[in-house]
């Protein structure tokens, strides 16, 4: 349905408006190859921020479900499925970051100890660097 909004505001007759409206591209959710890239918040188009509180809001879900489309339910079921997955990622990914700088510490350690222990390495590593 979005894409039939879209297609109604552009000249798609035109090559023009025919090569704009062939890049396009309307998924449901988010696809997989964007999942784990961090997400940013455009102030500028936040729904608090650019819509007059006194005008009425449709979210294109509920429209669509109102019109007959029966896939509502298994979006939003999927939905719930992938925030459940990005969230159990999201902890994997922080707890690995945690043993990371936990082993950094350890070695860092390790390395000054042999380093001030050995005098000539000590000059060697100087030296090097």
């Amino acid at each position: 349905m979005f894409w039939r909004v879209v297609r109604g505001m552009i000249p798609y007759k035109t090559k023009r408006g025919a090569a704009a409206l062939a890049r396009l591209k309307v998924v449901e959710g988010i696809p997989a190859q964007y999942r784990h890239i961090k997400r940013a918040v455009v102030p500028a188009a936040m729904r608090v921020l650019r819509i007059n509180p006194i005008r009425d809001v449709t979210v294109l879900g509920d429209l669509c479900s109102g019109l007959g489309w029966k896939y509502k339910n298994i979006v939003e079921e999927v939905e719930k499925k992938r925030k459940e997955r990005d969230l159990l990622w999201f902890k994997r990914k922080q707890q690995v970051l945690r043993l990371k700088k936990v082993a950094e510490k350890i070695v860092n350690r390790k390395i000054r100890k042999t380093t001030l222990s050995d005098p000539i390495r000590l000059g060697h590593l100087k030296h090097v660097l």
